[in-house]
Order: C-alpha cells, then structure tokens, then sequence
C-alpha cells in the first residue's frame, strides 16, 4: 500500500507515512501494490485500477470531543488481514448531526463557521439538477440528448431543489392533519393494577387480592377490611405509554418539532410548528415526552404497520432516516457529484455558443441513482465533439470524462481551424480540469504547479473550486491567472443562489473565450 497526500501529490509519486494527517480537501489518494487484498470501505472512491481517492469524513460530535475539538476522524482499513488506521481531517462539522438545541448553540460558538449547513444544501442542489437532466429512462439507465442540455439548465429552479425535507414529508403524508386527527384521540390500554380500596368500591378481584384477603385478620369481610374499610382490589386505568404513542411523540413531539423550527421561514412549517406545539401540551403527552431520553425506535408493532395514521408517520419517519443515510453516502463522495456536474456545464455552455453544433441523436447516459456520487455513466459513454464559429476560426469543442486523472478529471480538447488561411492545418489545444470542492492547500498546489509544469503538450491547466474557505462562495465566481504557470485559477459561482447556475454557465463562457482563447492568440 502506498499513500499521498493529495491528488497532486500522486501524481507526482510523492509518498506519506501512515501518521500523515490527511486533508480531504487535497483529495489524498491511497494506491494498492500487487497482492493486496482490500476490505470494502465506503470512504474510498474507485479512480482506476488499483487507485483510490480518500473522500470526506461523515463527522459526528463525539469524533470531535474525541480528538480536542478537531474535525478529525479516524479511518481503519483492513489490507491482507493487517489493519492500518489514518487520520482524515474535513473542513466542516454537519449541524444536522446535533439535535440537542442547547448542544448546537455550544458547537457554534467553538465552531463558529466550521458548523455548516451549506453543503446540505449544495448536495440537494448537484442531485437535483442531475435528476432533472437525466429524467428520461431508457432500461437501467438514464438518458438526455445532449441538445437539450441548456433548457434542462434553464428549467432547473434551485428552490425547488432545496426546499427541507420535512415539507416534502408534510406533503406527501398530510402530517399536519392527520397529526391534529391523532391528537386528542392517542390509543390507549386498559391496565389492570391491584391497590387498596374502599370495600364498596371493589368490582374486580384477581388471585394476588384473595390470597391478601385470606391473610387477613378477621372472619367476614367487614372485619378484614379493618377500621378504614378498605381492601385489595383490581382498578382499571388507562396508559398511553404504548409503543405506538412513544414512537409518534418521538417522531412528531421531537424530531419534526425541530425540524419545522429550523424551517420556520416557509409557512407550512410555522403551521405545523404550532400543530406539533399543542401536541406537545396535551396532559396524556406530556408524561411520555419525559420519558424520551430512553427510546429508540425499534421494530414497528400491529398498530404502527396498520393504522392509517400511525402508519404515515411511520413510513415519513423511513423517508426521514433514508435520506439522511442517503447524505451521508454523498457527503463522503461530494467532489464526484460535483465532477458530473462541472461535466455537464462546460457541455452546456459550448451549446450555448452562437452558431454551435450537435449531432441531433448525441445522448448521454446515467444512473437512475448515483453511483459513489456519480449520476453519469462512464462506460461506452460517447462524448459529443461541438464545433463553434468563433473569431473568424471553428472551434470544435470536446469535454471528457476519464478515469486516468493524468490529464485531469475533465480534459476540454479543442480543435482550431482557421478560416483566414488556405492552409489546412488543425491547431489542437488540451486544457486539463482538476475540479476540488475547497481550495486545495498551499502545499498540494506546489504539488500541482511541479506536476502541470511537466506536461508540455497541454496549453493550460485549470483548478476549479467551489469554495476558498468553509461558507465563502463567491456571488459571480473568480477568474485568476497564477503568475508564470500555465495554471488558471477558476471558483465557480454559488449554486446556491437564485440564478447560481446561470452564473457558472455565463463564467464558464468568460472563462473560454475571455481568458484561455485570448490567451492562446
């Protein structure tokens, strides 16, 4: 096994120790020798063959109280029986994992902007939009046809995209009213418990009462129940401390309670917010709501799998844990989610170029669900070559995707014909993208300037980054040249914004013919 620092870092062939503190913003990368046998890991991203690129740590608090507030998480991976243990450290701490409000107020003050809920938020975007682009099924996979690519762009609405789940859950289940429906009228259990009662109260006996009855003093039953008149007898009382009414007070009372606070700026939210507040103050409630701290959701009872209403809080509480699940897997993988779609904005963006051209029938191919953060398909994938009129040449644009990261994760080919000359000759440029989700670190771009400057049959190369530090997205993105390096410096602007992608779409293109083209003449 041998392990680098960063994506530059192996490509360069530099090697680290395994007590290396690992940046998953340099994407470090861990390559397996010949004989090595691997135990799955769901941190490590399949790059080519015998290559993998560690992702993002899944952070959870007590990882941090772990190791000095630090977000560093350990990585255990079992090679040929042997362990081996890393330290990956990532830039953020998810808030979503701390549900306890007072908790979350002390992360944000040792966390400051180190407590995100950004990338949340980023990751329901990239998923969105490649779902809205790969709609169509065609057998196991998805399609779009490449023309379509800039109105599939155009449609995409990004608050569609990010609205909270739990609006998606109110929708879908009708929470709202079915929890005002289930309120007043909980289910409940008659328990039957033996206690002291007057003697002309008692209706009911079982055999603990009579064996209390025949110890006692006395010949008739007035003399048993002595002066106060009183003996054992069974009293009926209703509990609502079911399983049933535990898991919907956990659920509605404590989960959803604060989701819908955490959302109170849409409408339907602050309603339900005030629905679930007077649940929660209902007398048959209150006693179970204190009794949390000790439940777990288990497996569902009669009750929960039958009843209609039970059960839509039911089945919204297995969408609730199947998302979140599902943003812990991409959470690992972001910067592949992030790869396919800077892949599908450069496609766009040179169909976007007057006087562009496509073959009508160009497709291409994804997943009905990502795979490792990838929705687009690599294999037998044809990636379409798009000729431009550009400044009196034809330009003939091509983007690909490939898994030798030699050349970049993205390698924009062009082929230049001049229209000016009788001469027949094709000038063909090579502009390698390594795309990051932070900035890399100043050492891995040391690590990036040595290895780019090694590659003579390539015009420039280009860093993309979506952000500089943790929450510091740029409104119109940034275009920098680094000074006496064939590298180009590229933060596209924040999908997060109402028009983010219009925006990276509008840079992508200041990029093209502004900076590289211009540069090229």
């Amino acid at each position: 096994m041998k392990l680098y620092s960063s994506i530059f870092a192996y490509l360069n062939q530099q090697e680290v120790r395994v007590d290396h503190l690992f940046e998953a913003k340099d994407r470090p990368c861990l390559v397996l020798e010949a004989g090595d046998i691997l135990s799955q890991c769901p941190m490590l991203i399949d790059q080519t063959d015998q290559v993998y690129e560690i992702g993002f740590p899944w952070l959870n608090p007590t990882d941090l109280q772990h190791n000095n507030d630090q977000r560093d998480q350990q990585l255990n991976l079992e090679i040929n029986l042997h362990l081996y243990v890393l330290k990956i450290r990532d830039e953020v701490l998810d808030s979503a994992t701390i549900e306890d409000d007072k908790q979350l107020e002390e992360w944000k003050e040792k966390l400051g902007d180190r407590l995100d809920d950004k990338v949340a938020t980023l990751l329901q975007i990239l998923t969105g939009l490649c779902e809205k682009i790969f709609s169509e099924r065609v057998g196991q996979n998805q399609q779009v046809r490449v023309l379509e690519l800039p109105e599939k762009f155009q449609q995409f609405q990004t608050c569609d995209a990010t609205k909270p789940l739990i609006i998606a859950l109110l929708n879908k289940y009708n929470l709202d009213k079915n929890l005002q429906l289930i309120g007043p009228k909980l289910r409940q259990q008659l328990r039957r418990k033996a206690e002291l009662m007057p003697v002309g109260n008692i209706q009911e006996m079982d055999a603990y009462c009579l064996r209390d009855y025949t110890r006692r003093p006395g010949l008739t039953a007035a003399e048993k129940a002595g002066s106060r008149q009183e003996l054992m007898g069974i009293k009926r009382h209703q509990d609502y401390h079911t399983p049933e009414n535990k898991f919907l007070v956990y659920f509605a009372g404590k989960v959803l309670y604060r989701e819908s606070n955490l959302y109170k700026t849409y409408p339907e939210c602050a309603k339900f917010h005030q629905t679930i507040k007077q649940f929660r103050q209902q007398p048959t409630v209150k006693p179970i709501l204190k009794t949390l701290h000790r439940f777990k959701p288990g497996k569902p009872n009669y009750v929960l799998l039958q009843n209609p209403i039970y059960h839509s809080f039911y089945q919204a509480h297995l969408d609730y844990i199947a998302k979140r699940s599902e943003k812990e897997k991409l959470w690992r993988v972001r910067n592949q989610l992030l790869k396919d779609v800077i892949y599908l904005a450069f496609t766009t963006t040179f169909l976007r170029f007057k006087d562009s051209y496509v073959e009508p029938l160009s497709y291409l191919t994804g997943f009905l669900s990502p795979k490792q953060g990838q929705y687009l398909n690599h294999d037998d994938q044809v990636f379409p070559k798009i000729p431009v009129f550009l400044q009196d040449k034809v330009y003939v644009f091509q983007i690909q995707k490939s898994r030798n990261i030699r050349l970049g994760d993205c390698l924009m080919t062009l082929e230049v014909h001049d229209l000016k000359t009788s001469e027949l000759k094709v000038k063909k440029l090579q502009f390698p993208i390594w795309i990051f989700w932070y900035l890399p670190s100043n050492e891995t771009l040391k690590q990036a300037v040595s290895y780019i400057k090694g590659l003579s049959d390539i015009e420039s190369a280009i860093i993309l980054f979506l952000h500089d530090l943790p929450n510091s997205a740029s409104e119109k993105g940034k275009i920098k040249r680094m000074t006496n390096q064939k590298i180009w410096f590229f933060q596209i602007p924040d999908p997060m914004l109402a028009n983010g992608f219009e925006q990276t779409l509008k840079s992508i293109s200041i990029l093209i013919k502004d900076k590289l083209l211009n540069h090229d003449q």
